[in-house]
């Protein structure tokens, strides 16, 4: 791997090489598109630019036509007055003349007031003199008196318009105002529109002249102009301008020393082109020029025109042909202006660009930040993965994962070692076929409960032992993807030599409480002894009158209680400790069978009823009906519903415990409920670990030795099921277990009692040699322990026995070759020959095969012993009174009677019944019907026959066995299915 600096160095190039690679390109896309966008927009700026200026010149035309004829329509109505058509009509005086002329002049006053449009408006006879007229000075309407008018003649509007028919209309070049032979200041232009009047004979008596102000006509085309970007131009027909760029340019023609003043002059190129054009539109390095050509001759009905002339009583050269009367009509846009406009784009774009150039630049260097963190990340995660390998890959233990449906998707070197398999590649392969039925059960198992964790035992090459641990992999749920299930994963440990240690550990601890059960017998037997010599012999002969004698009694009795109690306390934790030693060895007989739920409820509830009165407690039972029966061994079942109860009752001091039974998919559940202080959280999953008590131990007085628990999970785990805790502290606690229920072939055995089968067989076996004198029986005691011997001499002694010692099998042997004992307790661990040794010995010599022994033994191997042919098997330390009940029994039998004869149909309640009776010491002999178990009853003669009741009432079996020879005191047990 890279170091850090060098990591760096690189780093560096490759952030700024890959900046560089997207950066430039995008922005010189960006650059390019932003190009084209400046583009297209000024295409269409242009464009929107060339219509407007095209638009607003053609309605200048239109409003200039439009003007145009109104002013005709004025001067028509004008010609046609009613009041100047009376005064030339008909004959009137001074007076009455003078009143009309008042009317018309009031006419022409309000015309002029309302229209605002007329310079002048006058009416002139045939002479030129001016009949009215009024004038417009600064918007204010005059009627110029008599005195003023004056005598027109050798105007050369005058001039041309008196000569015109009705109807025609002159119209006089658009110049500027003359006034007394000079040009009128401040400038005002002037159009004259002038026609002739006629009277009702058709004699012509004047002219009507409307003095129309230029400066109105230019202000209407320069209003439809507002939206223009440009300057509004009026050229005449030779190019002078009427409205310019420059007011000092304007009028050149009226001007001696402005005659080269054109537009012409100004823009040569231009004029060529708008001069010989009737319209268009173009563009030059000075702007965008856009024109029409305007006819006013043409746009007023037989209107005339002639050349006009620049001095005042000039006459016009000759009149002008409507073609030859136009103007032209032009907007410049100026190139500053177009340019402004495209740069205003342009610049709003480069901001634009500028922008999107940063951002970029911005995006480009968090992107290349980001490739770099990716690559950076990429090289950890790469790393990350090789170490992650390498780990897997070296990992003691084996590792095997699995997708949804079971296919190997990844293992270790460690796996293959373990199975032996090579080299081989299994990924992709299903994980049964690594030949382990266990680890395709565990993936199986891992589908059906997800997130839940399955252990299993399983056999791995070279007869090594494998824990495996399997559980399910989930990806965690994120806010854009629920938790996925992504396959199973299996760790596979090998345990061998920690199953050796185990067993070492289980050796040990068995040797160890072994040991401890010599001397605890011995302490427990004697004690038992001395109380009740004390009590007997010793107590009743002292004085009673005497205090201090009386309470040295009852404290040597009290003292001699407390020992047996200890005694008997020890005895407990030393049978829990072999207990689950022997679970963990896999060494536990169980005697599975059908038991119901509810009777087992029954037999617990009973047991513990005592419990229940010494800490007013209430029990409460709440079965559901309909139960299934359940497959266990039935004392062990009992041993956990007790110790459960006996723990509620412990940890409750108030309030009642609720023993709840009901059925589950799973099988039958049981439920033992207390009221108590209740677990924490924390201490629930301690609960079933051996040698852990939960609570404060420094505060709380240990209540037992912390086995009781475990061993029950034990034997939960055997029968296939589960238990578990549930509790809160303060409120109480809930332990629950479930069982399997009973399969349907097992129907016929389901009724069937086999402990009480045995307790019956054992109560009621026929006495073969009856003796007369119990008393005078003689036991022989084997043990090579002196003091468990002179214990059990004291013990039979005083039941009036004669007992004889042997100090070890060897010793044993020999003394009943010489003397024949009436029964034998033997014990197992002895030198030179051990008890089963001996036992083997006696029931396979005729001799002494029928002599009756009871093993008293630290070691609990009831099946070896009953299959050698033992007759009772009893742990150490002793219960005397079971141990003299066990000896009556027996001696009052007078020989070992251990043949029994089984009919029964059912194939299944014929080898369960055979295999109990095998552990217990008994020769079984089979039989199927009727007549076969008749004749091997003949033939074997048995000490007992256990029968079905079909069988008994079909073929009358038991009558014709009861006269057979040898069997008339044969003792027969019905089997009932009620």
């Amino acid at each position: 791997m890279l170091k850090n600096s060098e990591f760096l160095k690189i780093a560096d190039q490759g952030m700024l090489k890959q900046f560089l690679i997207t950066f430039l390109p995008l922005s010189v896309l960006v650059g390019g598109v932003l190009m084209i966008i400046h583009q297209a927009e000024s295409k269409a700026e242009r464009g929107a630019i060339s219509i407007n200026e095209t638009r607003n010149v053609d309605m200048q035309t239109k409003i200039a036509a439009r003007d145009f004829n109104l002013i005709k329509s004025d001067l028509m109505f004008l010609t046609t007055q009613n009041e100047l058509q009376f005064m030339l009509n008909q004959p009137v005086d001074a007076t009455k003349t003078l009143e009309l002329r008042q009317t018309i002049a009031k006419e022409y006053f309000s015309m002029s007031e309302q229209k605002q449009l007329y310079d002048q408006i006058r009416f002139l006879d045939t002479t030129g003199k001016e009949i009215v007229r009024v004038n417009l000075n600064q918007g204010q309407p005059s009627i110029v008196p008599d005195e003023k008018l004056q005598v027109q003649a050798k105007r050369y509007w005058f001039k041309d318009t008196l000569p015109l028919k009705s109807g025609e209309v002159f119209v006089s070049p658009l110049d500027l105002n003359i006034e007394r032979g000079k040009i009128e200041q401040p400038l005002k232009p002037m159009i004259r529109f002038g026609t002739p009047v006629f009277d009702s004979q058709g004699q012509k008596r004047g002219i009507v002249v409307l003095n129309y102000l230029g400066e109105k006509f230019i202000q209407n085309l320069q209003k439809e102009n507002s939206t223009t970007l440009g300057e509004m131009l009026l050229l005449n027909a030779d190019g002078y301008w009427l409205k310019g760029l420059k007011p000092e340019n304007e009028w050149g023609f009226m001007y001696e020393d402005r005659k080269d003043q054109t537009f012409a002059k100004a823009f040569p190129n231009v004029w060529q082109q708008i001069g010989t054009t009737e319209s268009g539109q173009f563009q030059t390095a000075d702007g965008l020029f856009t024109f029409k050509t305007l006819y006013p001759l043409l746009e007023v009905q037989k209107a005339q025109s002639s050349t006009g002339a620049t001095s005042a009583f000039d006459s016009s050269q000759g009149k002008v042909d409507a073609k030859s009367y136009h103007w032209k009509i032009v907007t410049l846009v100026p190139s500053a202006i177009l340019n402004a406009r495209s740069q205003t784009s342009f610049h709003r774009l480069l901001f634009f660009d500028i922008i999107l150039t940063g951002l970029i630049g911005v995006g480009s260097w968090l992107l290349a930040l980001s490739h770099l963190r990716r690559q950076q990340a990429d090289t950890e995660l790469q790393a990350t993965f090789a170490d992650l390998t390498a780990i897997i890959d070296n990992l003691a233990d084996g590792l095997l994962v699995t997708n949804t449906i079971g296919q190997i998707t990844r293992f270790n070197p460690a796996l293959l070692k373990m199975f032996q398999l090579g080299d081989i590649n299994i990924k992709g392969k299903d994980c049964g076929e690594i030949s382990q039925a266990k680890i395709a059960d565990l993936v199986k198992q891992t589908h059906k409960q997800s997130r839940e964790i399955f252990t299993a035992e399983i056999n791995l090459a070279a007869d090594r032992v494998g824990q495996a641990l399997a559980t399910t992999i989930f990806k965690e749920a994120s806010k854009s993807e629920a938790a996925r299930w992504l396959g199973s994963v299996i760790l596979i440990r090998d345990v061998t030599a920690e199953k050796e240690i185990d067993q070492m550990k289980t050796d040990f601890i068995s040797t160890v409480s072994h040991e401890l059960r010599t001397p605890l017998t011995s302490v427990l037997g004697f004690a038992s002894i001395i109380k009740e010599k004390l009590e007997t012999d010793v107590f009743p002969m002292l004085s009673t009158e005497n205090p201090k004698l009386q309470k040295t009694i009852k404290r040597v009795g009290d003292n001699l209680n407390i020992i047996v109690s200890e005694a008997e306390r020890l005895t407990s934790l030393i049978n829990d400790v072999l207990d689950i030693a022997k679970m963990e060895a896999g060494k536990v007989e169980w005697q599975m069978q059908p038991i119901d739920p509810s009777e087992l409820l029954d037999w617990a509830t009973n047991s513990t009823a005592g419990l229940f009165e010494t800490n007013g407690l209430q029990l409460v039972s709440e079965i559901e009906p309909g139960l299934p029966q359940i497959v266990g061994d039935r004392n062990r079942l009992l041993q956990v519903l007790i110790n459960l109860i006996s723990n509620a009752v412990k940890f409750t001091e108030s309030g009642c415990v609720t023993c709840r039974v009901k059925q589950e998919n799973e099988g039958v559940c049981i439920s033992v409920i207390d009221t108590g202080v209740g677990i924490t959280p924390e201490d629930q999953p301690k609960v079933f670990e051996k040698f852990r008590q939960v609570g404060d131990t420094l505060t709380d007085k240990p209540k037992g030795t912390g086995l009781g628990l475990p061993i029950c999970k034990q034997i939960i785990d055997h029968h296939g099921g589960r238990i578990w805790v549930e509790s809160e502290p303060g409120k109480g606690s809930t332990f629950s277990f479930i069982i399997p229920t009973a399969v349907s072939d097992r129907k016929t055995t389901a009724n069937l009692n086999l402990d009480a089968l045995v307790k019956q067989l054992k109560e009621h076996i026929t006495t073969t040699n009856p003796v007369l004198n119990q008393n005078s029986k003689t036991i022989l005691v084997v043990d090579d322990e002196a003091n468990i011997r002179e214990l059990l001499r004291q013990q039979l002694e005083t039941e009036g026995y004669n007992v004889r010692e042997a100090k070890d099998g060897v010793d044993a042997i020999h003394q009943i070759k010489i003397a024949r004992p009436d029964l034998i307790l033997l014990d197992v661990m002895m030198p030179q020959i051990n008890g089963f040794d001996v036992a083997a010995v006696l029931k396979n010599d005729p001799y002494t095969a029928d002599i009756p022994i009871i093993i008293l033994s630290i070691i609990e191997n009831k099946e070896r012993g009953y299959h050698i042919g033992i007759d009772r098997y009893l742990t150490k330390p002793i219960d005397p009174g079971k141990l003299l009940n066990e000896i009556g029994s027996l001696l009052s039998q007078g020989t070992s009677s251990k043949k029994v004869l089984v009919v029964d149909k059912n194939a299944s309640t014929l080898k369960t019944l055979s295999d109990v009776l095998e552990t217990q010491g008994y020769s079984v002999i089979q039989a199927s019907d009727p007549q076969e178990g008749i004749n091997k009853a003949r033939s074997a003669k048995p000490d007992m026959i256990i029968i079905d009741s079909i069988f008994s009432q079909e073929a009358d079996m038991v009558k014709a066995l009861r006269f057979e020879k040898d069997l008339e005191n044969v003792f027969f047990i019905i089997l009932s299915d009620r």
